[in-house]
């Protein structure tokens, strides 16, 4: 599938603690910032790639690894390896979850919507095509929306997300789908800027990443003349 790299987001964190095995869906608009254009494709990007003032002098960072825009253009933002910050507080329904968020483990795709409109076919088109794309790469074992795994906090991508059509399109039964469906919140909030890291957050998470890359490297031949030996019952 055609997918641009347009946009480019630095906010992410360089190391997987997991392997992926989750999507969630989210709606994205910039609405609180322009209620007349609020699917401007820059306003929007600029969410998803610069830092967001929160007050006091204080910002969050927000980021999904893709993007879906109303006419059905796919932009990645964040390389799949790569953890983004799109999921926030948040575990699966099973109440897995690392370090109190589903992103370690899951890949994020903002859709341009929100609760007051429906979803346009390009866009169903899109996703449906996407998610295919990411299981070629990954053994998806639940898709969800960040409703799903945030229930009470968030509602995206809302009621308007016709989930029996993409699971029609992937056709694909055994994906778990919207399991908590019926939570009703009031929000006036249409983009997760709720659910990005702060400046400290992201040092900490940096931190880790430089220790995990200091580890030593297990030496594989060495490795292999161990596993042998065993096997062999030797002792050197």
């Amino acid at each position: 599938m055609v997918i641009s790299t347009k946009y480019s987001s630095p906010h992410f964190r360089a190391i997987r603690r997991a392997e992926v095995d989750t999507v969630v869906m989210h709606y994205i608009s910039a609405v609180n910032l322009d209620k007349d254009d609020p699917f401007n494709e820059e306003k929007i990007a600029d969410l998803l790639t610069k830092p967001i003032p929160v007050g006091d002098g204080k910002s969050v960072k927000v980021s999904a690894h893709y993007l879906v825009s109303r006419e059905g253009e796919v932009f990645r933002l964040v390389d799949e390896k790569h953890v983004a910050w799109h999921a926030g507080k948040s575990k699966l329904p099973d109440g897995t979850n690392i370090k109190g968020s589903c992103n370690d483990f899951s890949i994020g795709i903002e859709v341009m919507g929100g609760k007051w409109i429906k979803y346009e076919d390009a866009q169903y088109e899109a996703i449906i095509e996407l998610i295919k794309d990411i299981k070629t790469r990954y053994e998806i074992e639940h898709l969800l929306g960040h409703e799903d795994i945030a229930p009470g906090r968030k509602t995206d991508p809302g009621e308007h997300f016709d989930w029996e059509k993409v699971r029609a399109g992937l056709e694909n039964k055994k994906i778990v789908t919207n399991p908590l469906k019926g939570i009703t919140i009031e929000s006036t909030i249409e983009n997760n800027i709720t659910d990005g890291v702060t400046e400290e957050e992201e040092e900490e998470d940096k931190v880790e990443d430089k220790k995990a890359e200091e580890k030593p490297k297990p030496n594989v031949i060495q490795t292999l003349i161990d596993l042998i030996l065993r096997l062999l019952r030797i002792k050197k």
